[in-house]
């Protein structure tokens, strides 16, 4: 929550608290010593350290303006000074996903690979809706290579395959629906290389 509200201050003005990424390898290190004793899943620390982390990212990209642009942004004044997706928002989306996704190979859940699916496929709307790179080609990224962990060694192990078949129809029927939707708004004359050059 810190890391959020430190991110909101330093968007406005100046603030003489500790840069964001200090705080966020704080909560980090605080996570990892306080799941290591328990038989918790790793989703209970990695999804809130992302959230935050992609909250203050999003803050700094709703309220940047032309002004920030004529300073350098440097590592302590992250988000502030930053611009774009990729630099905002990349670092929570990746934050959220990351465990999860590897904890889908070493520990297989059927609950844990329908979250990344959805996590994913959150990503791509968000990303194709405001147009937004990072969130829509890390969401693009995402589904196959989750696709190849389940398929690889976890099917039948321990990933059920029915919910996952009934996931992946669903996953299915959304992006063509927002293929269609999309092909719709640009137009004959623009093809999938220009959509991806418009985003930000």
């Amino acid at each position: 929550m810190a890391t959020a509200l430190t991110a909101r201050r330093v968007t406005r003005h100046s603030t003489t608290a500790p840069p964001v990424w200090f705080l966020f390898a704080i909560a980090f290190v605080t996570a990892i010593v306080a799941w290591s004793p328990r038989d918790l899943r790793v989703e209970w620390f990695s999804l809130p350290l992302g959230a935050f982390l992609l909250l203050a990212g999003a803050l700094a990209l709703r309220g940047s303006t032309s002004a920030d642009a004529d300073r350098r942004p440097t590592l302590d004044s992250w988000p502030g000074r930053w611009t774009g997706s990729w630099a905002l928002l990349a670092p929570g989306i990746v934050t959220i996903m990351i465990a999860s996704i590897v904890s889908t190979f070493t520990d297989p859940l059927t609950w844990r690979a329908i979250l990344v699916m959805v996590l994913a496929l959150a990503a791509i709307l968000v990303g194709s809706r405001q147009r937004l790179a990072a969130p829509f080609l890390l969401g693009l990224i995402v589904l196959p290579v989750e696709n190849v962990f389940v398929f690889s060694v976890q099917i039948g192990r321990g990933i059920e395959s029915m919910p996952w078949w009934i996931t992946l129809a669903v996953m299915g029927a959304v992006l063509l629906i927002i293929a269609v939707t999309a092909e719709r708004r640009t137009g004959e004359g623009s093809g999938v290389a220009a959509r991806v050059r418009d985003l930000r």
